[in-house]
Formats: C-alpha cells, sequence, structure tokens
C-alpha cells in the first residue's frame, strides 16, 4: 500500500510540474504589451536558461529550439532585439512570416537594413516564448562588433538574443557562475540562495533599444549601458556621437584607464575601460561589459525599471 500511495503521490507531482510549465509557456509572448508580465499571473517563480558556453569574444551564449532545429545564440544586452538569425539559419525557417524592413545600428555609427518575420514559438530548455519578433541579422553587422588584429575564428553562435525577449519575465544573470534565470522578484532570489542584502537597487533605463544605469565614475555621474555583447568595459572617447568614424580607432591597441566606480550608495571595486568612440545618434558615455558581469551579479527587473547589482564573491 506505500508503494502505490508513494507512486500517486509522484505521478500527481509530475502532473501538476508539467501543468504548471505548459501555464507558465503560454504567458510568455513578446509579439505586443497586451500580455501581461509573469508575475501578475504566476507570482512567484524561478526558472534557470542553461548557458551553453562562452564565445570567443567571451559572451554567453543558449542553445533555443525553433521549429526542429537546436540554434546556439548569444545572450546579447546590447540591444532590444527579441532573436536575430543569420541568414543561412533563417532560411530553413517554415513557420517565419516576412513583417517589414527594418534598421540594426552598430556602435561604429554605420546602419544596415535588415528584414524582420514573425515567429510563432521558440524553446529555451522547458520554457517556451511565442509571438515573437525575429530579425534577420546581416552578416557585416557581427563583423563590425569585432575588434581583433588577427584573423577571426567563425563564433559558434548563429544569431542572438536580446533583453528584448525577457521584458515580461525579468532576467537574472550570474555569469561568473554560468548561470542564467528568469525570476519574478528579488525576495525569489533569495530563496534560491543568493545573499539578497547584498544588493545595491538602482533605476533601470529602456531607452533608445539599450538598458542604462546611472553610475558614479571618478566621481562623475554618467550613464552606464549594460551589455552582455561587448567582451571590454567602454569609456566613450567621443560624445557627440552620430557619425561614422575611421575603423582604425576600433584597435586592440586602445587606450586603457582605471577609475572609481559607484552604483547607488554602494562603491565597487575599481574598473578598466577602454577608450574607442561609441558612434551613435544619442549620448552613451559608457558600456558595462563581460568584463563587468564576470565578477557582478546582475537581477533585471523589467516589471519595476530597476536593476539590482552586487559584487560576486570569491
Amino acid at each position: 500500500m506505500k508503494k502505490i500511495r508513494w507512486l500517486a503521490l509522484f505521478v500527481a507531482g509530475a502532473i501538476l510540474w508539467v501543468a504548471c510549465l505548459c501555464f507558465f509557456s503560454k504567458i510568455f509572448r513578446k509579439g505586443s504589451s497586451r500580455f501581461p508580465h509573469a508575475k501578475e499571473k504566476l507570482g512567484n517563480y524561478f526558472f534557470p536558461l542553461e548557458v551553453s558556453g562562452f564565445n570567443q569574444q567571451g559572451s554567453p551564449y543558449l542553445v533555443v529550439k525553433i521549429e526542429d532545429l537546436a540554434i546556439p545564440l548569444m545572450l546579447d544586452l546590447g540591444d532590444a532585439v527579441t532573436v536575430s538569425l543569420s541568414e543561412p539559419i533563417l532560411k530553413q525557417l517554415q513557420t517565419k512570416s516576412f513583417f517589414r524592413l527594418g534598421k540594426l545600428r552598430g556602435l561604429r555609427g554605420r546602419t544596415y537594413e535588415c528584414k524582420e518575420y514573425n515567429l510563432p514559438n521558440m524553446e529555451i530548455g522547458m520554457i517556451s516564448f511565442s509571438h515573437l519578433l525575429l530579425c534577420e541579422e546581416p552578416e557585416e553587422f557581427c563583423k563590425d562588433a569585432i575588434i581583433s588584429n588577427q584573423s577571426v575564428i567563425p563564433s559558434i553562435e548563429k544569431g542572438r538574443v536580446g533583453w528584448g525577449l525577457f521584458t515580461k519575465t525579468n532576467l537574472f544573470l550570474d555569469l561568473g557562475n554560468k548561470r542564467v534565470a528568469i525570476c519574478d522578484s528579488l525576495q525569489t532570489l533569495g530563496s534560491n540562495g543568493y545573499a539578497i542584502e547584498t544588493f545595491i537597487k538602482v533605476p533601470l533605463f529602456p531607452e533608445n533599444k539599450l538598458i542604462e544605469i546611472e553610475t558614479e565614475i571618478d566621481g562623475k555621474k554618467l550613464r552606464s549601458v549594460l551589455d552582455t555583447g561587448s567582451t571590454w568595459n567602454l569609456f566613450n572617447s567621443v560624445k557627440e556621437g552620430g557619425r561614422a568614424l575611421d575603423d582604425s580607432a576600433w584597435t586592440l591597441d586602445a587606450p586603457i584607464m582605471t577609475t572609481s566606480l559607484s552604483i547607488g550608495s554602494q562603491s565597487f571595486d575599481p574598473i578598466t575601460w577602454h577608450l574607442l568612440p561609441i558612434c551613435l545618434p544619442f549620448s552613451v558615455d559608457a558600456i558595462l561589459g563581460m568584463d563587468f558581469f564576470q565578477a557582478h551579479l546582475v537581477f533585471l527587473d523589467f516589471s519595476e525599471n530597476m536593476a539590482y547589482i552586487a559584487k560576486l564573491k570569491g
């Protein structure tokens, strides 16, 4: 009798888990503001997303499933794009439908035309995202973002997922430990073993397809972009923006400086910046790249437009 009772409990638990995942996947719809934030329906949740590895530039990538294809995509917080794919991969998809022509802009000031499509569904692990805007990623746009004095090994990833994918779910990044999760709140992070009292809370500014926080660098308040698609921390050597520059400025020999860094009321360890011209039609002071993310925990609460940041303990 005990075996039967335990078996019944196990089956009931499994059914409840599957039902929760099915319900969860239904509310992850990105194509319209009509769909509410996940926590409005689910309450507390914490779902890990497997980080499959890091590419040659040090950025993380996730393996997603679209139709029958398993596709490695860079997790790139430097763009609001929901999902973008290289042309060869995109051509293999049967369920996409053309939506419009769009544009991508690189940090060097160049603009690239791209085709945008409606994508019915994409899965990351056991989580399903539906009604997505899919962008075709031009090859030249990808090359534009790479700084190297040597021949570049082709990246394993075949596109990107941007922060736009997570605006209805929130996103937690512990990249120093190769962990990423979608999570409802800081309190739930605490329930999953993180010391939430160490996090500093600051406003999150999702503007111009970027996400920024206010930082204090050597005593001066500046906006800093959060960007897992950037290997380095970048400090803008040209503030007016809006003009394309000679590529000779974008080299591994770019000047370096080290400054103090404060976020909110908390001082962090000194930070090293590479000085490069960031050429956009709006002002960008600095970019916190993977050098920063490897040493810090970052929780992005898009429902409240707040960021929570803590130093990763060694």
